[in-house]
C-alpha cells in the first residue's frame, strides 16, 4: 500500500521475474528508463531448478553449457508528488 512521506508518497511493488542473468540486466535497464523515479531494493537472485526437456538433454550430451535459469525477487518503489490539496 502507498505510504505518505513529507511532500510525496511511496508505492512499493514486489516483483518476481525468471530468466537468465542478461535478461535481468535488460529488465533493470528498462525500469531505469521509466519516466518516473523508481528505486530497487532487497534484490534476491536464486538459481531455479533445471527442468530437463529433450532440448536440454541433447545439449548436455554435446557438452554444451545451458544458460542457467534464475529467479529474481525485488521491491521496486515508485514516488509521486502529493500536492497541498491532496494532503
Amino acid at each position: 500500500s502507498e505510504r505518505p512521506a513529507d511532500f510525496y508518497a511511496i508505492q512499493p511493488i514486489e516483483i518476481v521475474v525468471t530468466g537468465d542473468y542478461h535478461k535481468f540486466g535488460e529488465f533493470i535497464s528498462a525500469v531505469a528508463a521509466l519516466p518516473r523515479i523508481v528505486t530497487v531494493h532487497n534484490i534476491n537472485i536464486t538459481p531455479k531448478p533445471a527442468k530437463l526437456n529433450a532440448r536440454s538433454k541433447a545439449a548436455a550430451k554435446r557438452n554444451r553449457p545451458q544458460q542457467r535459469r534464475l529467479s529474481m525477487r525485488i521491491v521496486a518503489k515508485t514516488y509521486r508528488y502529493v500536492d497541498e490539496e491532496e494532503g
